[in-house]
C-alpha cells in the first residue's frame, strides 16, 4: 500500500473537503438547511433531553448545574454524570449565532460530523491510507447509518473523537505504532484525551480496545508495541477520570440522587448488540432492494430488540467487516506487508468488541461482578464502524492500485456516492419533519403567550410530575415532554426535573399536586405558578385541576388545543379566595 505526502496544507484542505461533504450530505439527508434555523431532527424522548443540554449551554456559565430547570432547587446535571465538555465548547460556539436551543443543537450535531471526518482523514492517513482513500473513507464513517440513526436522540453518542483511539489501537496491535514520530504520536496521544472527555461509554469502550490491542500486541512478541500503547491507555483513562470528577463532586456535596438507581446487569443483554442488526441493512434506506431486505429483517418479531435496531454499519463498513473476519480465519487478501497487519490488526479488534458486546459476552460477565452503569454494549457500533472502514480501505487501495488514474479516482468516487447514497437513513426524519416543526412553532408561541402574562422570574410548577432520569411520562404524556416548553422560555423558572437529593426531598414535602393541602406546600415552598399538561393521565389531571382551583389558582392561559393550562397561585387576599373544599 503507498502512501502519497503531500504539505500541511493540503492536507487539511483535503480533511476540511471531507468534513464539508458530509456535512451536507447530513443536512440534505435530514430535509435541508432548515434545521440550523430550529426544526428539530427529533422532538421527543432523549432528544430532547440533549436539546435541554443545550438550552443550559446558552443560558447558564457551564452545563454542570440550570438556573432554569429544576426550580427552586436548580437542575444539577453534573450529578447525572453527562459529562460533555469539548460538546458543551462546540454549543457555546454555536450559540454565538443563534439562541435557540434546537438549532444550536442541530448545528452542534453538523458540527461534530464534521470533525468526524476530519479527525477519520487523519486517522486512515496514520494508518498508511492514501489521500483518495482517506477522504472516502472519512466522509462515510462521518455520514455513517449510526449518525442518522443515534445521534439524532443522543448526540452525547457522536462518532467525532473514535478515529484516532481506534487508530492507534491499531496500530499497537499490528505493531506500526514504534514507526510514529515523536510530534505525530503525541499529537495522537493528545486526541486520544480529548476522547477521554467524551461520554463516559468512550473511555469504557476505549479502554477495551486498547486492552485488547496490548494483549494482541504481547501474544505476538511485538513488545516495541507495549510501552505506547500503555502511554495511550494510561492518557485515555486519566482524561476519564477527570471527566467523571464534576459528578463525583456533586455526590460528595449533596449525596447521590437514589433516581440514579435504575440500571440492572441483566440489561446488558437487553441493550447488546446483535450482528443481525450490525450487518443488515435498514428499511429506511434509499435503495429499494436493500430496503425490502431491511423490512424483512425488521417484520419479525425478534425478542428484546431494543437499541440494538439502530446499530447498522451500512453496506461499505459491512464489507470492510467481512473482508476482516475472512483474513483473520486465514484468507490473505492481495496487499502488502503493511496493509495485511492493518487488515489482521482491525480485525482483531472487531472480534474482541464483539465478544464483549453480543447477549451474554464478557460484558455482561463485566455488569454482574463490576457495575451495570455500562449496558448498552450495542453502542460499541461507531467503533466497529471504523475498524471495518479500515480493512475495506486498506483492501481497495490495493485492488484500485492497479488500475489507470483517472479509473482509479472514478472508482472511489463510485464508492463514495455509492455509499453515501446507500447510509441516508434518515426517512424518519424528513417524514416528520412538518410535524415537529409545527409542534415546536406552536409550542414556543404558546410560552411566548405564558411569558407575556408572568412576572420575571416566575417560578412554575409542572403538573403531573414525572421522574428522571427515567421518565415514562403520564397518561398520553411522552417522556421528556415537560422539557419542551423550557426550551423557549426567556424569564421564567420550571420545576422540571425533580432531580438531586434536595430537590427529591422537598417534591416528597410538597406532594403530587393532587391535594388542595398539596398546591398551598407548593405555594409555600416557592412556586407562582402551575403548568397544567392536559395529556397526562386523566384521574391526576381532574384532581389538580379541582385543587388548583380550591387552592385559589387562577387560570391565566390555555392553549389553542386546550392542551396546556396556566394557573397563577401566588396569594390572593383572603375575601378574595373562592370557597372550595379540599379534595
Amino acid at each position: 500500500m503507498t502512501v502519497s505526502h503531500s504539505s500541511p496544507r493540503a492536507e487539511i484542505g483535503i480533511a476540511c473537503v471531507a468534513a464539508a461533504v458530509a456535512i451536507v450530505v447530513a443536512a440534505w439527508a435530514c430535509g435541508g438547511g432548515d434545521i440550523l434555523t430550529g426544526r428539530p431532527l427529533k422532538f421527543e424522548g432523549d432528544a430532547v433531553l440533549h436539546a435541554v443540554v443545550a438550552k443550559i449551554a446558552i443560558d447558564d456559565r457551564w452545563t454542570w448545574q440550570s438556573s432554569r430547570f429544576g426550580a427552586p432547587e436548580g437542575f444539577p446535571l453534573a450529578a447525572f454524570g453527562l459529562q460533555l465538555p469539548v460538546e458543551t465548547a462546540v454549543m457555546k460556539i454555536v450559540a454565538a449565532f443563534t439562541a435557540d436551543p434546537v438549532a444550536v443543537l442541530n448545528g452542534t450535531w453538523l458540527a461534530l460530523i464534521g470533525i468526524a471526518a476530519i479527525n477519520a482523514y487523519a486517522a486512515f492517513r496514520l494508518l498508511g491510507l492514501g489521500r483518495i482513500a482517506a477522504l472516502v473513507c472519512g466522509t462515510l464513517f462521518a455520514a455513517s447509518p449510526h449518525a442518522y440513526l443515534r445521534n439524532v436522540t443522543h448526540l452525547n453518542l457522536h462518532a467525532a473523537f473514535v478515529p484516532i483511539p481506534a487508530a492507534l489501537s491499531i496500530l499497537v496491535a499490528g505493531g506500526g505504532i514504534s514507526s510514529l514520530g515523536r510530534r505525530q504520536f503525541l499529537a495522537a496521544v493528545a486526541a486520544t484525551a480529548v476522547a477521554g472527555f467524551g461520554y463516559a461509554y468512550y473511555p469504557f469502550f476505549f479502554a477495551i480496545l486498547f486492552g485488547a490491542a496490548l494483549l494482541v500486541a504481547f501474544l505476538r512478541g511485538r513488545h516495541e508495541s507495549l510501552r505506547r500503547g500503555a502511554v495511550c491507555l494510561a492518557v485515555l483513562l486519566a482524561a476519564g477520570a477527570a471527566n467523571l470528577a464534576p459528578t463525583l463532586l456533586a455526590w460528595a456535596h449533596d449525596g447521590r440522587p437514589a433516581s440514579l438507581d435504575y440500571k440492572r446487569p441483566e440489561e446488558a443483554d437487553t441493550f447488546g448488540l446483535r450482528i443481525r442488526d450490525l450487518v443488515m441493512p435498514s428499511s429506511a434506506s434509499r435503495i429499494p432492494p436493500l430496503a425490502a431486505v431491511g423490512r424483512r429483517v425488521e417484520s419479525i418479531a425478534w425478542p428484546l430488540r431494543g437499541e440494538s435496531r439502530h446499530a447498522k454499519l451500512g453496506v461499505a463498513a459491512t464489507i470492510g467487516f467481512l473482508i476482516a473476519l475472512a483474513a483473520v480465519v486465514g484468507w490473505r487478501p492481495l496487499v502488502g506487508d503493511r496493509g495485511r497487519a492493518t487488515i489482521h490488526a482491525a480485525a482483531c479488534l472487531i472480534i474482541a468488541l464483539v465478544i464483549v458486546a453480543v447477549p451474554g459476552g464478557l460484558g455482561s460477565i463485566f455488569n454482574t461482578f463490576v457495575t451495570p452503569q455500562f449496558r448498552c454494549y450495542n453502542r460499541v457500533v461507531p467503533l466497529i464502524s471504523f475498524l471495518s472502514l479500515t480493512a475495506l480501505g486498506t483492501w481497495l487501495s490495493a485492488m484500485f492500485g492497479r488500475l489507470p488514474r483517472w479509473a482509479r479516482m472514478a472508482a472511489w468516487l463510485g464508492v463514495l456516492a455509492g455509499g453515501l447514497v446507500e447510509q441516508d437513513v434518515a426517512a424518519a426524519i424528513r417524514s416528520r419533519a412538518r410535524e415537529t416543526s409545527s409542534e415546536r412553532c406552536e409550542l414556543a408561541a404558546f410560552v411566548a403567550d405564558v411569558e407575556e402574562a408572568l412576572p420575571d422570574a416566575t417560578t412554575v410548577w409542572m403538573l403531573p410530575t414525572t421522574g428522571f432520569p427515567v421518565d415514562r411520562g403520564s397518561g398520553v404524556m411522552r417522556e421528556f415532554d415537560h422539557a419542551k416548553p423550557v426550551l423557549f422560555s426567556k424569564r421564567l423558572r420550571w420545576s422540571w426535573p425533580v432531580f438531586g437529593t434536595r430537590w427529591e426531598r422537598l417534591a416528597d414535602e410538597i406532594g403530587d399536586g393532587s391535594t388542595r393541602g398539596s398546591v398551598e406546600r407548593g405555594r409555600s415552598a416557592g412556586f407562582d405558578a402551575i403548568w397544567l399538561d392536559g395529556a397526562g393521565d386523566a384521574e391526576i389531571v381532574a384532581a389538580a385541576s379541582e385543587a388548583i382551583t380550591a387552592a385559589g389558582g387562577r387560570l391565566i392561559r390555555e392553549s389553542a388545543d386546550r392542551r396546556y393550562r396556566v394557573y397563577s397561585i401566588t396569594a390572593l387576599p383572603s375575601d378574595e379566595r373562592p370557597q372550595a373544599s379540599t379534595r
